[in-house]
């Protein structure tokens, strides 16, 4: 029989206990967090589960109000869980669901395949959440370009260049520079050096932003710094991305 007083608590931190963390692997970034949440919440609301976010463990709590509508036992481990697929990580709600604990806490950056079922409902959702402390709220407003007037150049290069400062601009990278920049492109990059390289020699647009990994613990500056980008990206009127992983950025 299901437990009625049963709830789900999307966890987000930099530290999980039942994964080796480095700062190469096992370490997820703002779209991996907001997917994995999404996910979640679809399959409460599917199944009428009560559903939370809580971030108060993550470095974004450095910038945002965490809002709570319940209390519960705060949990001191936290656990990674990964899903082949939306069928397994319903089972494994539902699973917890029948059991006698009242509180499932969980942290993932969900599976495919993806749907958007429900996404009106989690954009609400979400928006309520990330609800910026006033100093960075208005710090925020003084940052952002109109909506709609700009495009995004999102170039990815990857945590040698994000993390260890790899320095080399290769002909493809090039290439893309010169036949997706003009005088309408923001250009972000996870790479400082490229963002410098494409200044100096295409006049590029840029953000006045450090760029870090959001699984790394950071401060409150490069947290903001991240949120930032996060942000001008929903604004845009066209993003073009490029990556040096298989998969595209869920940033």
């Amino acid at each position: 029989m299901k437990n009625n007083s049963f709830r789900v608590i999307s966890l987000w931190s930099t530290k999980v206990s039942n994964l080796d963390q480095s700062i190469h692997s096992n370490i997820w970034g703002l779209g991996d967090l907001i997917r994995g949440t999404f996910q979640l919440y679809q399959i409460c609301r599917k199944h009428n589960l009560s559903f939370e976010l809580d971030f108060r463990n993550h470095p974004i709590s450095q910038i945002m109000i965490q809002k709570s509508e319940y209390k519960y036992t705060k949990t001191s481990k936290i656990n990674f869980h990964m899903f082949l697929n939306t069928i397994e990580m319903e089972k494994f709600i539902l699973k917890a669901a029948n059991n006698k604990e009242n509180e499932l806490f969980i942290m993932t950056n969900g599976c495919l395949p993806l749907s958007d079922i429900y996404a009106n409902h989690f954009e609400k959702f979400i928006n309520k959440h990330f609800q910026l402390k006033d100093e960075y709220r208005h710090l925020l407003e003084k940052s952002l370009p109109p909506p709609k007037s700009y495009e995004i150049l999102h170039i990815r290069l990857g945590d040698d260049y994000l993390i260890e400062n790899k320095n080399k601009i290769t002909k493809n990278i090039l290439m893309i520079l010169m036949s997706n920049l003009n005088k309408d492109t923001i250009l972000i990059s996870d790479s400082n050096y490229l963002k410098d390289y494409a200044k100096r020699n295409f006049s590029a647009r840029t953000l006045p932003t450090q760029p870090t990994h959001f699984g790394l613990k950071i401060n409150a500056k490069q947290t903001f710094d991240n949120y930032l980008e996060f942000t001008i990206l929903r604004g845009a009127n066209n993003i073009k991305t490029f990556s040096n992983y298989s998969w595209i950025s869920g940033f």
